[in-house]
Order: structure tokens, then sequence, then C-alpha cells
């Protein structure tokens, strides 16, 4: 038999070493490729109320009121330990739960059950549960477009949760489903990144992508605050998906604060909303009967910014303008009464200071009244003498520049949340999952929106509880 010579043995050895090197690297690059698979493999998709990912003994307290389901769930560790829970809506309308229990956990659990794989340890509350797993590749809810939307949401948290809105019953009011129906999807993801959580909707309509102005602190603090890069395109797209007697009580209610404080001679919506175009600011407070109303805007295509102006200054000095009456006596008997404006107590004011042109009209004792000022394209207008002083210091508010496209940003009181958005507006659902997985009610809601495609986020910050 011939023998190879060193050298040739030498550069077989060497060839096969780097053909078993590169067949190690394939098979460890197709394993690592190969994804993983998650509950949502599992799960039917009509049939999901709600997958919640990493799941804790701490959520699962705060959403026993929306989810009585979870009543009978062992007790869970500490969330992001590697439990998953789905909760399921059967044909007769009942609820239970399915558990995927993996790693540490996992392992923890000796007995097997007919539905475990490498990967998940999986339980259900009921037998008949365990019919729907492992529906059809297509009727999965990890093949959902809408639970896929939300993948860049989902990789970026420990703990989530995808709700399906439609299948939560009596925990959504008549606004909550008109409201989701017309964002085209009543698809909703939550999760928490470190002290905030943040909440996503699909949203097909349309929104104005110009950053929004970060909110200035106010003092005294305001009821709400709200920022957006087009106020008029932030309140035009929200009146637009609330019901009809929702909408026009939201109307109404705007229609009567801005009447009542301004005299009612200029249009809100004809008038005032075309200033409204571009980033802007709005700020408002009720306390002992006393409304107070920051506004903050950029004027763009040419609206009649100056005209207006003048005619709210005319209005509010008509409002404050002192009644007189006199009395004269006529032929026969007759007497005429005559009830005019005495505008003598009326102060009125113009000056120019550091680059702004600023106007007030006032009652005599300077406590009532409208001030403005614009410089540039920017103007201010309130109605409070503090909040505008506060304005005028803190000059035209900066851009915000936090990730993605933020479209809005502001503060809400827990008070406004209660009285407006719950009593009035009849919206629940979304406030109460919002105070459910931040761990409770805030005293006040400071919050930032943003839009990225089709996703629409409002995250409630975890600073002001």
């Amino acid at each position: 038999m011939t023998r190879l010579s060193s050298p040739v043995r030498f550069a077989l050895l060497s060839l096969g070493g780097v053909a078993l090197a590169a067949l190690i690297l394939a098979i460890i690059a197709v394993r690592a490729l190969r994804q993983e698979p998650s509950p949502a493999d599992f799960l039917p998709t009509g049939r999901t109320v709600a997958l919640f990912h990493g799941m804790g003994e701490k959520e699962r307290t705060h959403l026993l009121p929306h989810f009585p389901a979870l009543r009978d769930l062992p007790t869970l560790p500490v969330s992001g330990s590697g439990v998953d829970v789905a909760v399921l809506r059967t044909d007769n309308g009942a609820f239970g739960w399915i558990t995927f229990l993996s790693g540490d956990i996992a392992r923890t659990i000796s007995s097997r059950g007919p539905h475990d794989t490498d990967v998940f340890v999986i339980r259900a509350s009921a037998p008949e549960l365990e019919a729907f797993l492992s529906p059809a590749p297509h009727e999965t809810l990890g093949s959902d477009p809408s639970f896929r939307a939300f993948r860049p949401e989902r990789a970026e948290a420990a703990s989530w949760t995808y709700l399906d809105a439609r299948l939560l019953g009596t925990n959504a009011s008549h606004t909550d489903r008109a409201l989701l129906d017309r964002l085209h999807s009543p698809f909703i993801l939550i999760r928490r990144q470190g002290e905030d959580t943040a909440l996503s909707v699909r949203w097909n309509g349309a929104m104005d992508d110009v950053l929004a102005p970060a909110p200035a602190p106010l003092s005294p603090a305001p009821s709400f605050l709200f920022a957006a890069g087009s106020l008029r395109t932030a309140y035009e797209a929200f009146a637009s998906v609330l019901p009809e007697p929702q909408r026009l009580l939201l109307e109404g209610m705007l229609l009567h604060a801005w009447d009542g404080t301004t005299g009612g001679d200029v249009s809100l919506r004809e008038e005032l909303l075309p200033l409204l175009s571009g980033p802007g600011l709005l700020a408002g407070r009720t306390a002992s009967g006393t409304v107070r109303i920051l506004l903050q805007g950029t004027e763009i295509g040419g609206a009649r910014r100056e005209e207006v102006l003048d005619a709210l200054h005319r209005s509010v000095g008509k409002s404050l303008a002192t009644k007189v009456v006199s009395r004269q006596g006529l032929a026969q008997g007759f007497r005429a009464v005559t009830v005019e404006d005495d505008a003598a107590g009326i102060r009125k004011e113009q000056l120019s200071e550091d680059g702004w042109d600023i106007r007030r009209t006032t009652d005599a004792e300077g406590t009532r009244g409208l001030y403005s000022a614009t410089s540039g394209r920017s103007f201010i207008l309130a109605t409070d003498p503090g909040w505008f002083a506060q304005a005028l210091a803190g000059g035209t508010p900066a851009v915000s520049r936090t990730p993605g496209r933020p479209v809005a940003a502001g503060r809400f009181s827990n008070g406004f949340v209660q009285e407006r958005v719950k009593a009035n507006l009849d919206l629940r659902l979304l406030p109460a999952l919002l105070a459910a997985f931040h761990g409770g009610t805030p005293a006040s809601w400071p919050w930032t929106l943003e839009r990225r495609s089709d996703v629409l986020t409002i995250t409630l910050q975890g600073n002001d509880r």
C-alpha cells in the first residue's frame, strides 16, 4: 500500500479539521437561528383573551378585579421568572387559564403532562381548555398579524401582557369598545420598562408626527397638561374615535369652559382651533369655581392669529365690564330700563418685553382677565397671571427628543382622570389596566405618547406615585 508523505497527510488532516470545524459551526448557527417555540404558538387566536409574559404574584393581585379566573391560579414567583399565563374564553362564555412554565421553575416539576414539551410544562385550570391547545399553524396567536405587530415592543420588555379587548366581557364599557373598535384594532400590549408602564394599541388613522413640546412644570399644578406636535390634529383624532354621545359631551365640556372663561364671542372650533395646528401646549385647572387655562402654540399655515387675539381681548373685556342699569320715566306713566356695559373698571395694557409683545385685559383688581403674548410664530394665551408669567419665563417649549416618534405628552391629575375621563366619558378600561400594571393609582399621571409605524404607545411614567 502506498504511504502518503507527511506533508500530504498533514494537508489532508488539516482539510478534515477545517471541514469538521465548519460543520460544528453550521450546526451551532442553525440551532441559534432556530426560533424556540413560544406560548403564542400553542394558543388559539380566537379564544385567547390575554397572554401574560413573565407574570408574578404582584401583577396577579392587581389584575384579579379584571380577570377573576386568575383567582385559583397557584401562587406565582416574582415577575419575569419564567411563567407565562394565558386566559381563554370557552364556548359557554366562561374563562379559564393555561400556564406555561419554563427554565428553573419547570425543572422543579417531576410529573409530565400530555402537552408538555422540551421547553414548557403546560397546565390548565380545566381539562376542556387543553382541547384548544396547538391549533392549526395559521390559527395560532403567534401567527396573528396584530400580535406580530407588537414584536419590537415585546422584545424590549422582560414582562408584558397582550390583550384582545373584544373578549373581555363586562370589563369594558361601551365607550371602551367603541374607542377600540374605531382604532381598527382592539388589541393592546402593556409592558413594564423599569419604573414606567407602557400601553400600546394598533392605530391605522392619521396622526401628526411632529415632535411634541416637552411640557414644563407649572405652579399650582394643573389638573391636566397636554402637549402635542399638533394640538388640533391630536384633538380631532381623539374626538373622531369616540362614540357620538361621548364626543358631543366632550365638545360640550370644552365649549362650556371656553365660553365661560372668554365671554363666548370667539368660536372655539372655527377661530381658535386653526391656531393650534403646530406644536403647542394646553394646561387647565379648576379650583373653587375658578378655571385656569394656559395655551401655548405655534402659528402655521397663515391662521388669523392677530384677529383672533383681538377678538378674544374684546370678548373678555365685555364679560368683565360692570353692568350699569338706568331707568327713565316716559309719557303716560311708562318707564324705560337701559342696561349698558361700563368699561371704566377694565384695565388694558400693551407692552414689549424680552422679545414678546404682551397684552393684558383684566378687571380693576387684576384678578380676572386674559393675558396674551406673541413672538415670531409663537404665542401664549392665559387666564391666570401666575401661569402666564411662568410661560413667559420658560419661553417657547423645548421639543422633546424622546426615542421614537412622540406626538404628545402631558400630565393628568388622578381627580381629573376619575371625574372627567371615567365619569363623564365612561372610559374605564385603559385607565384601569394602566393602574393595575403600574402597581396602583398614582396621584397624577405623567405620560408620553409615541408612534412607531401603526403602533401607538402611551407610557405612564413611574416617578410620580
